[in-house]
């Protein structure tokens, strides 16, 4: 990053950054607190699902803060800044993510874990696919590893915007990182990851509306306008490379980027995991304005990010860093500590939330469901932390090799996750036929094709990106599959789509 930072100037981002690290980690400890008073859904309904009782803005900032991730302040514009304004288009789609995943399937995934009482992403399909403990062993596997991937993905772009923005070791900013979400995680399960997310959306809202009056004159002073901006890169010799798909990224892989990030966020277990938690339907809808709102907010403040250093700096050797440029170069430190602690915000709360989804399939899911289905809920609750713990480990240890552009592993996880779970979400919620055996059909073949094509054999995805094949086959063999095999049980049938249906059935492990 060609641009003089004075020692003064880092000391300041740092200092901001501490008094966000401590404001956060002081209301994780106020929100472990809230935690252990409750206690109507006993350790795991309140840690997982934060006792069913969040609020609109409290489950909108929470579930804005966790869509917006690394991607949305520092490896999204990289790539836009690397490949050209053609990526800008994926960008775009993230905008209906939130409205899709909480205005589409969020009141019913709130309405059926009311009626169950499951706490997991798992154990959700596991009551519709009539208790079928295979199909969570099948679950699991991707679930973790994709999710595993996402999460180092996010302590990565972290760390090298705490790089770049204080001057400190790489490897220290990803300890710190790893740290405070497993700290603040740990302390108080969803109850701590909705509360923190509250703070932090505020934090980003602030930070790019400081960034856009940064950067918005700073082009007054040096270019006039944006448009001269954007007119000085089409002028330039940059022009086929920043306006069309070039390299890797060819039109047919453009295009299913575009389809994956615009419907991939419902299959996204994270996700899905906070239409849990919701306390009403007022509160549901409250939480689809605010999330939204203050998403579009931050997406389009910072869509040009990539455009406005391409004609800055044309030459910086990594993409990752365009953000962290453009806040030293138009912004005052104070505020670019702000920034740096919006980023942080930004990866905190969806690793935070991956990392709820990772030890209810571990604590939850496998252990008290498959291994001991006698295990209490004081076993759960001495696990957990180990688990917790162990996965943040794991995480940072995959982050010690990082690939150039972050942005690859985010979309490697993404599309794993949605080829796996799209059409097994989607056709448990609304196909009354679908049974756990095309459940399992369309896991396993969505998951192993998606493999196979993005790595071992990159021509099964016959020049797309990955997922379309692979999520395509996984719900075409789900549905053959289910027709080809006994229809679920009535009890099933009546819990998901009746208004009247058997509590007791319901209520089955």
């Amino acid at each position: 990053m060609n641009l003089e930072i004075t020692t003064t100037g880092r000391i300041v981002v740092l200092v901001t950054f501490v008094a966000y690290i401590i404001a956060v980690t002081l209301i994780g400890v106020f929100a472990n607190r809230a935690a252990k008073k409750q206690a109507a859904e006993g350790y795991t309904g309140g840690f997982f699902a934060g006792g069913r009782g969040l609020g609109g803005l409290a489950l909108g900032m929470m579930m804005m803060a966790t869509l917006l991730s690394s991607g949305t302040f520092v490896s999204s514009h990289g790539m836009i800044y690397k490949i050209g304004l053609s990526y800008a288009t994926i960008c775009l789609v993230a905008h209906f993510s939130l409205i899709l995943s909480l205005g589409g399937t969020g009141k019913k995934i709130g309405i059926i874990g009311r009626r169950t009482g499951v706490v997991s992403f798992i154990g959700l399909l596991k009551n519709r696919y009539n208790g079928s403990k295979a199909l969570v062993v099948v679950l699991a596997l991707p679930m973790v590893i994709f999710l595993v991937c996402y999460s180092a993905s996010q302590v990565v772009g972290g760390a090298r915007v705490f790089e770049v923005m204080t001057g400190g070791s790489y490897w220290v900013g990803l300890l710190l990182f790893g740290a405070v979400i497993g700290v603040y995680t740990l302390l108080g399960g969803m109850k701590s990851v909705a509360a923190t997310s509250i703070f932090q959306g505020f934090v980003m809202i602030a930070a790019v509306v400081a960034l856009v009056f940064g950067y918005s004159s700073y082009i007054g002073q040096h270019y006039g306008s944006l448009t001269n901006v954007v007119s000085s890169l089409a002028e330039s010799e940059q022009t086929q490379y920043m306006l069309a798909p070039t390299g890797a990224l060819t039109a047919p892989v453009l295009i299913s980027l575009i389809v994956m990030f615009a419907i991939s966020s419902v299959a996204l277990p994270h996700v899905a995991q906070g239409n849990l938690a919701y306390k009403n339907t007022k509160s549901l809808k409250t939480a689809v304005v605010a999330g939204s709102i203050s998403s579009v907010i931050v997406y389009l403040a910072l869509l040009l990010v990539g455009v406005i250093v391409r004609v800055i700096a044309p030459d910086m050797t990594v993409s990752d860093y365009v953000t962290p440029y453009l806040s030293f170069l138009t912004m005052p430190s104070p505020l670019v500590g702000v920034m740096l602690s919006a980023v942080a915000s930004a990866i905190q709360s969806t690793v935070a939330s991956m990392l709820l989804v990772i030890c209810a399939v571990i604590c939850k899911d496998l252990y008290k469901d498959v291994i001991r289905p006698d295990a209490s809920e004081a076993q759960i609750k001495k696990i957990t932390p180990a688990v917790l713990i162990l996965t943040c480990v794991v995480v940072l240890a995959i982050s010690f090799n990082p690939p150039d552009a972050v942005q690859v592993l985010v979309n490697f996880a993404v599309g794993g996750l949605a080829s796996a779970l799209l059409f097994p979400l989607l056709l448990g919620l609304y196909w009354k036929r679908g049974n756990e055996y095309g459940a399992l059909a369309g896991v396993i073949s969505g998951f192993v094709y998606y493999i196979l094509a993005s790595s071992v054999c990159k021509g099964l995805a016959f020049g797309l990106n990955a997922f379309i094949p692979a999520v395509i086959l996984s719900g075409l063999l789900m549905v053959v599959v289910s027709l080809a095999t006994p229809k679920p049980p009535l009890g099933v049938v009546q819990v998901w789509f009746g208004k009247t249906y058997d509590h007791d059935f319901a209520h089955r492990n």
